[in-house]
């Protein structure tokens, strides 16, 4: 098309360059072109993984639709609500109901009334209609629809939503040795438990060729379980969950399958008396095996799951749960061999303590270890919640910061690379609004983190936690500080500005390589950084800024340019690139004052956090 040109954009929030056809907004056309490349070759885990699998083999229409007729492009998570979403978190859930959100019919308060007198949704503490309204309002934003009025068909899908008593998933996923998908599902299923189901961690998988079953090991009230898993289908079996029922008392809570046809799988805890009311006042029957559909998926062993000998938990011996902290830092018991406390998967079936020498720590159960004994623990000192599996969590308000590593999928037994994302969430309308890497926070730092067999994992992880002290924890703070989301349309800032026209909208017809040369003919002098300030190109003003902040705080004619683009540049990137650049100079009144005017004042939601950012490091550094 006349004055599309391939050209270089920067992205502030994810502090990243890409290049793309000159769009407004710009997308990462190459990205997409990557990730249909990358899952013509994926496993798909489920029906669901099949439909994104065939949604990202249209990934290409969808480019061509966007370039030509500036039709939508969604991110998969955009076009799958919960593709993200991990086995350990619920996959729907209720909280209170928004004063936008309209009211439920009355068929359906009559079914929450009836679900809340057979014993389910304990909290959140609404009336029938606030809990039928909040239900109807998650179902739209996960489901895209209404929940239906008839009874049976309203009543099961609302005890999907309660999360404190419910667990469902897709159990036609495909499971492969080292994908720990089931640590993550027994996390996820202890979670509905509640205190009974005290599980120690990690959760170790034997895919040993010995033996045609799966052999699942973690510790119970400080007892070492093990689980035979048939594994001859790969998929997610019931007998984990059967196994857990062996463990509990016949006449307590327990875990109860409904069937509502595969590949859903749906358990929910409950009593006999529970069980017995929730059929009489909604009629849906739940059972205590696992339908049939599923058993022919991954069949059940034919003995006992447990392959060591428990004590029921009763009643009223419940132990307390410990706290995160607790677990992470107990201290080696009989169950562990060696320095770095590896669990044996060797106990005999009658538990004894006949122990072989365990093997060499690869990277990979170095990379556990380190995340287990080290970070967590330092994580949870800072007042995160959570775990490696599913991240970890810092909630103020409505508002949730997360803490998020990702291995490279290059990582090996001898090395693994990875990086940590750091985010901020608005919980009410499960939207990202904030993301940023903590290595692209660190000044100078490398692009990732790595962990090497037979080396260390110590220096890293100080390492690690050295940098998330000193930059991610502020960034996050600083995230959920005031964060302006959602947009409130009413509001009126100080300091707004124009939309600037992209080079298509000005007319461009040839390609323009400033942006792509700037980094290789930069000279570095003083004055073609001024100069550089000046350009039409946001793109050069911005890494005019980012140079100049590297000459600070020497240099006051360079806090002074600086100052000027924070209050007076049009592009929101250079604003924000501004104010991250005068960090070094965090120890003047006049910085200090300018970032408290832009944090008040910008429009723009980045500036405001980059503002604030600084002024955290700042008080941090003792000169704020």
């Amino acid at each position: 098309m006349p004055g599309l040109t391939w050209r270089p954009f920067y992205i502030p929030g994810a502090l990243t360059f890409l290049v793309s056809v000159d769009t407004d907004p710009p997308f990462d056309m190459i990205k997409r072109v990557f990730e249909f490349l990358v899952q013509t070759r994926a496993y798909p885990h489920g029906t669901r993984g099949h439909e994104l699998r065939r949604w990202y083999g249209q990934a290409l229409q969808r480019c061509y639709d966007r370039i030509v007729n500036r039709g939508p492009d969604p991110e998969y998570w955009e076009a799958f609500p919960g593709a993200q979403d991990s086995r350990v978190s619920a996959r729907l859930s209720v909280s209170r109901p928004e004063a936008a959100d309209p009211p439920a019919s009355a068929a359906l308060v009559e079914v929450a009334e009836a679900l809340r007198e057979a014993g389910w949704f304990a909290s959140p503490k609404l009336s029938p209609a606030g809990l039928a309204r909040a239900a109807q309002a998650a179902w739209r934003r996960s489901e895209g629809g209404d929940l239906p009025d008839d009874p049976v068909e309203a009543s099961w899908r609302l005890l999907l939503l309660d999360a404190d008593r419910t667990w469902s998933e897709d159990v036609d996923a495909g499971i492969r040795p080292g994908d720990e998908i089931y640590p993550a599902t027994l996390e996820g299923v202890s979670h509905i438990l509640g205190k009974g189901m005290n599980l120690g961690w990690p959760v170790e998988e034997d895919w040993s060729t010995s033996s045609p079953d799966l052999l699942l090991s973690f510790k119970l009230r400080s007892r070492k379980q093990r689980f035979r898993i048939p594994s001859a289908a790969p998929y997610l079996s019931a007998a984990l969950l059967t196994g857990l029922n062996e463990m509990l008392p016949a006449d307590g809570a327990r875990l109860w399958f409904l069937d509502r046809g595969g590949p859903l799988g749906i358990v929910t805890r409950a009593t006999a008396q529970e069980r017995d009311a929730l059929e009489r006042l909604t009629g849906l029957r739940l059972d205590v095996v696992p339908p049939a559909w599923w058993t022919r998926l991954a069949p059940l062993p034919d003995g006992p799951v447990c392959q060591l000998p428990v004590v029921p938990l009763s009643p009223a011996s419940a132990p307390s749960r410990p706290s995160a902290a607790g677990r992470q830092g107990e201290s080696p018991g009989p169950d562990h061999a060696g320095p770095a406390g590896k669990r044996s998967r060797h106990a005999s079936a009658g538990g004894s303590a006949s122990r072989s020498t365990p093997p060499a720590e690869t990277a990979q159960s170095g990379f556990k270890r380190m995340m287990r004994d080290l970070v967590a623990p330092a994580l949870r000192d800072q007042g995160m919640s959570g775990s490696l599996s599913r991240g970890f969590e810092y909630t103020a308000g409505d508002y949730t910061a997360w803490f998020v590593t990702q291995k490279s999928r290059h990582s090996t037994r001898e090395e693994v690379d990875f990086w940590v994302h750091l985010g901020a969430s608005h919980e009410p309308t499960k939207s990202v609004y904030w993301q940023n890497q903590l290595h692209a926070l660190i000044p100078g730092h490398r692009s990732r983190w790595t962990v090497q067999a037979g080396s260390p994992v110590e220096p890293v992880a100080a390492d690690l936690l050295d940098g998330f002290r000193k930059y991610g924890w502020p960034a996050m703070l600083a995230a959920l500080d005031s964060p302006g989301y959602p947009p409130d349309l009413a509001v009126r800032w100080e300091r707004a500005f124009p939309a600037e026209p992209t080079p298509a909208a000005r007319g461009a017809t040839e390609p323009d390589l400033g942006p792509l040369t700037w980094p290789v003919h930069r000279t570095g002098r003083r004055d073609d950084l001024f100069a550089d300030l000046a350009d039409p190109r946001p793109m050069i003003r911005h890494g005019a800024a980012a140079e100049l902040g590297e000459k600070l705080p020497a240099d006051h004619d360079a806090v002074a340019a600086l100052l000027n683009r924070l209050e007076y540049d049009p592009d929101p990137r250079v604003r924000s690139g501004s104010a991250l650049a005068l960090r070094r100079a965090g120890d003047s009144l006049e910085v200090r004052r300018a970032l408290q005017a832009a944090a008040a004042q910008d429009e723009d939601r980045e500036v405001r956090w980059a503002a604030r950012y600084v002024l955290r490091l700042a008080a941090a550094s003792g000169t704020g």
